[in-house]
């Protein structure tokens, strides 16, 4: 089991979401389950309401020594797998939480751009021409990101803003098998 250090806890704790029980379903799952894990076409949204008793399934499931998915459980199984795979839970300082690639860092950014449909993780890197006296930044991408609250365009309206891009700087230590990452908004 994953070990969660009291710094993440507390970042939880702050409860951005209208209930962290189901904010952390959702993120848990990628907001998206399958009806049919044989047919890719047929996600849809999770909804607390009806899909809250079939991830609670899934949790007796994994706490049970029965190696078998049973069938109310298996579109929340398929939905972990595929947004687990290559991938770590992430908590934010603001108390934001989701997925992020397995090759990112302490002080990578999170970073919304137009007409994504992801948030994507960069990575800043030194000027590549150390002759160039210029300050402009250079960036890395390292994958897509899922972070709980900001897939809809919740981030610019919590902004209040339009903005291009923002991004979320990693200054926090990590628990076992996890990455964390500090909110702390640029305005580019």
């Amino acid at each position: 089991m994953t070990e969660v250090s009291s710094q993440q806890m507390k970042l939880y704790n702050k409860s951005l979401y209208l209930s962290r029980e189901t904010a952390f379903q959702e993120a848990f799952i990628g907001g998206m389950i399958y009806d049919d894990c044989d047919n890719n076409d047929e996600w849809r949204r999770f909804s607390s309401g009806e899909d809250h008793s079939t991830f609670l399934s899934w949790t007796k499931q994994m706490d049970s020594d029965d190696e078998t998915v049973n069938t109310k459980a298996f579109p929340i199984n398929c939905a972990f797998k595929a947004v687990s795979t290559g991938r770590y839970f992430v908590t934010t300082s603001r108390g934001h939480i989701g997925w992020g690639p397995r090759g990112s860092e302490i002080g990578d950014s999170v970073v919304v751009m137009p007409g994504g449909k992801v948030s994507y993780i960069l990575r800043k890197m030194d000027n590549p021409d150390p002759s160039n006296k210029t300050t402009t930044q250079h960036y890395t991408f390292i994958g897509d990101a899922y972070i709980q609250g900001i897939m809809d365009g919740e981030f610019t309206r919590e902004r209040g803003s339009n903005q291009s891009s923002s991004s979320e700087r990693s200054h926090s230590r990590c628990a076992a098998a996890t990455a964390c990452f500090r909110y702390l908004f640029d305005n580019q």
